[in-house]
C-alpha cells in the first residue's frame, strides 16, 4: 500500500465547494491559484463593485513598492535587527472582539528599532457603497468573514510608530510608479507603512 504523501494530505483538506478569499483575490489581478467556485464568486463580486479587481492590483503593487529589499529577504531573520511585518489583507480576516489593533501592537512590540510595519486594509467608505455590497455579499457567500474598517480605523494600527509619507492612503497613492500603470483615483484598499522608533 503506497503512504499519503503529506501534499495529497492537505489537497484533502482544501474545500473547493466554498469560495474562499484568499483564491478570489488571487483570480482578480490574474493569478491562476483559484477554483471554479472561486471565479465564479469573484465575477459576481466584480458584478456588485466593478472596480474591485483594481483593487486587488493595487494591493499587490503596493507590497512590490512597500518591501523594496529582494536580497534580504533570502538571509535568515534576527529580531534583534530591524525587520519588515507585512500585514497585507491579513488584519481585516479579525474581528473587532478580537482585539486586532492590539494583536499588531504586541506584534510590533516585539519588534526591534528600526522595523517596519506594512499594512493593507479594505475600507468602509460613504462614497463607495458598492464596496460595502461586494463584501456584504462576500461574506455570506465565501469563508473567511471580511471585516472593514474605517480609513481612521486603519490608521490606529500605525499608534506608536512613525508613519512613512504619504501616510495611510489608498494603495495607488502610496509612493506611485509609473511603471504600475494606469489605475482609478481611489480604491477601498488603504495601505500604509510605519517605522518603530
Amino acid at each position: 500500500m503506497t503512504p499519503v504523501t503529506r501534499t495529497e494530505v492537505l489537497r484533502d483538506r482544501v474545500n473547493t465547494a466554498q469560495p474562499h478569499t484568499a483564491r478570489i483575490w488571487n483570480y482578480w489581478p490574474g493569478g491562476k491559484d483559484s477554483y471554479e467556485i472561486d471565479r465564479e464568486t469573484g465575477d459576481q463580486i466584480r458584478t456588485l463593485h466593478p472596480g474591485i479587481g483594481d483593487y486587488a492590483l493595487a494591493d499587490r503593487q503596493f507590497l512590490g513598492r512597500a518591501v523594496s529589499i529582494p536580497e534580504h529577504a533570502a538571509r535568515t531573520l534576527d529580531l534583534s535587527r530591524p525587520v519588515a511585518l507585512v500585514l497585507l489583507g491579513v488584519v481585516i480576516f479579525i474581528g473587532d472582539h478580537e482585539d486586532p489593533h492590539g494583536l499588531v501592537r504586541r506584534l510590533t512590540d516585539a519588534l526591534s528599532p528600526g522595523s517596519r510595519l506594512v499594512l493593507s486594509h479594505t475600507i468602509t467608505s460613504p462614497a463607495m457603497p458598492d464596496v460595502d455590497e461586494a463584501v456584504s455579499f462576500g461574506n455570506e457567500h465565501g469563508t473567511p468573514r471580511l471585516t472593514q474598517r474605517t480609513p481612521a480605523d486603519v490608521t490606529r494600527f500605525f499608534d506608536g510608530l512613525d508613519l512613512l509619507e504619504p501616510g495611510v492612503v489608498s494603495c495607488n497613492h502610496w509612493r506611485p510608479d509609473a511603471a504600475d500603470g494606469p489605475l482609478p483615483d481611489e480604491v477601498a484598499m488603504y495601505g500604509g507603512v510605519g517605522r518603530k522608533a
